[in-house]
């Protein structure tokens, strides 16, 4: 019998005992597994008892699984690959079994990040499987070890959380290590030398990426902000009901309207015409709430505040031109010619709600456009300090290389937002 099955049944037999009702979020990386857990666990505890998520299921049929492991009591597993990792929202589930753990630790993180969210009333619980093998085990500890150390490092300096970094780091290190480049390497010689080196490189540029996002972005992010200085600021405590008001008010100066729907006891609003641009294409209305407490209790239900992507949107354009990301260096020269480099970093969220960044390199030649990313990428050290002066009109550049970069990442909304120029060169 596969041993991992067997130690999975002690453990939710140990749970259930306390817990009758207790969900637990399985995590597999093959779709065989998947298959086989289903048959198993059904057998166990009921034809009702498991849903699944896949690569390749339709949005229906994804939302189906994922209310059903919401709403049914009966209803208390919930198998996934990799396609549950991140964009589900599960806060109501504290219990994660990773059944099979991927080579790649930061999708961990992502998996973690769908418990680990706004309305999580527990203490979460991480349950990982892994057969015991001495080579697995020695780059896992390397890693781990160089990670831990680093991130002890950075927090010392910066100040910042250390599980903040830890997380950063990760975030950095997956565009630097091929982990499963490392650990195929390490299978087919035998050894883990040349592999642990090969980590112990990507952990060092990792580093470097961290600390370079810190001093152009995190820094001017987190040293100014402390909760007595921003109440003096404003002088008052702001609401979410002040952002109703406030956005109400915004909407009628751009003919629209703030509507209240009763039968769903939610607001809707139709995105102003200038703006809707920034939106996925036939994302023309919003809906949700600005009760939190509402939000907390139906996670489906969109929370209209700070972070909600068409609330941010709307701040952004109405707080212009001192929007974050503004910072352009050029040299004199034509705008339409044909050598052009730009260094960025794009802002992505993890599902816990964390930022990570990615360092990206952006060229124009004879051949068009062509894009570097992360590894062996520096921005020229005379560029490094930036000035909040855009030398140039540069609007037209600066869309045509995020269009660009829109085809290249066509699973991160919003791209536009999420950059934050460092330097660009004719």
């Amino acid at each position: 019998e596969e041993a991992k099955w067997i130690e999975l049944c002690q453990l939710l037999d140990k749970i259930t005992k306390q817990a009758p009702q207790e969900k637990f979020l399985v995590f597999t990386e093959y779709r065989g597994t998947v298959a086989f857990l289903k048959r198993e666990l059904e057998s166990r505890y009921g034809d009702n008892a498991v849903v699944v998520i896949m690569g390749g299921m339709n949005a229906d049929d994804r939302k189906g699984s994922i209310d059903k492991f919401r709403k049914d009591s009966s209803c208390r597993f919930l198998v996934s690959t990799e396609a549950g990792g991140e964009g589900i929202n599960l806060q109501f589930c504290n219990i994660i079994v990773n059944y099979d753990l991927p080579w790649n630790p930061f999708r961990v993180v992502q998996r973690i990040g769908r418990i680990h969210r706004i309305g999580q009333q527990r203490n979460m619980q991480v349950f990982n499987f892994q057969i015991l093998n001495a080579l697995d085990a020695r780059l896992s500890d390397s890693h781990e070890n160089r990670v831990e150390n680093a991130a002890e490092r950075l927090s010392e300096v910066t100040g910042l959380d250390i599980e903040d970094v830890r997380g950063q780091l990760l975030g950095f290190a997956q565009e630097f290590i091929d982990y499963e480049a490392v650990y195929r390497d390490a299978v087919r010689k035998g050894n883990t030398r040349e592999s642990e080196a090969e980590i112990a490189r990507g952990i060092e540029e990792a580093k470097k990426a961290f600390e370079l996002a810190y001093h152009t972005v995190f820094r001017h992010a987190t040293e100014p902000f402390n909760p007595e200085r921003f109440q003096s600021l404003i002088g008052c405590g702001l609401t979410l009901e002040d952002m109703r008001v406030w956005l109400e008010d915004y909407l009628k100066s751009k003919g629209r309207k703030l509507m209240w729907r009763e039968e769903k006891q939610l607001w809707e609003f139709l995105i102003p015409e200038k703006i809707k641009y920034l939106l996925p294409a036939g994302k023309k209305n919003v809906m949700g709430t600005f009760d939190r407490e509402m939000a907390m209790r139906h996670p489906e239900i969109e929370l209209l505040a700070f972070g909600h992507p068409a609330m941010d949107i709307i701040l952004r354009s109405v707080l212009l031109p001192a929007a974050a990301g503004s910072a352009v260096l050029s040299k004199p020269g034509n705008i339409g010619g044909i050598g052009f480099s730009a260094w960025l970093l794009m802002r992505e969220e993890t599902p816990a709600g964390a930022s990570i960044f990615r360092l990206l390199s952006v060229r124009r030649n004879q051949s068009g456009w062509e894009l570097t990313i992360g590894k062996n990428l520096e921005v020229p050290s005379e560029l490094n300090n930036l000035s909040d002066t855009v030398n140039g009109d540069l609007s037209d550049l600066k869309s045509e290389i995020v269009r660009f970069l829109e085809d290249q990442f066509p699973d991160v909304d919003f791209l536009e937002n999420k950059i934050y120029w460092l330097a660009g060169v004719f």
